[in-house]
């Protein structure tokens, strides 16, 4: 169980360096919200090691990275993931093309979460970037189902 654990505590990190990585200008704020998808993830397949508190240091790890308000990342993914509890269960037996549509979903309420605490906090950005985000997040979903299914899940399995 400690080699599963340290590969969650790596691939969130992963996840995290994704979120900062530099990017063109041009597409800086199409970034897909790596870090959701993997707790989406981390939700749907492996629920024993998911929790509350999990959400809150990576949400906070999000805000000292982003130089947000602080909170904002863990209201944004508490909200989102909440939302999908009612589908986390259900998530195995759906098509990827259904996986994908339901990711899209939660990452613009993910999105547009961020969107609404910017606003009201007096920062502007575009609702093209909030829908480019989601898009490409719908898109990045088999790849990162892929990577994830091989490096946790099966792996689990063996042990």
């Amino acid at each position: 169980m400690k080699s599963l654990n340290m590969r969650l505590i790596i691939a969130i990190i992963i996840t995290l360096i994704f979120s900062i990585f530099p990017l063109p200008a041009t597409i800086s704020g199409c970034r897909p919200p790596f870090t959701l998808m993997l707790l989406l993830y981390i939700q749907c397949f492996l629920p024993n090691h998911f929790n509350l508190l999990l959400i809150f240091i990576v949400g906070l790890c999000m805000d000292a990275l982003m130089s947000t308000v602080m909170g904002e990342h863990v209201f944004a993914l508490s909200l989102t993931t909440w939302i999908f509890n009612g589908k986390s269960r259900r998530f195995h037996f759906f098509t990827m093309g259904q996986q994908m549509l339901l990711i899209g979903a939660f990452g613009f309420i993910y999105e547009f979460s961020l969107f609404l605490v910017s606003y009201f906090s007096g920062f502007y950005y575009s609702w093209i970037m909030v829908l480019a985000s989601s898009v490409f997040g719908m898109f990045f979903w088999p790849w990162i189902k892929i990577l994830a299914d091989d490096t946790l899940l099966l792996i689990k399995f063996a042990e």
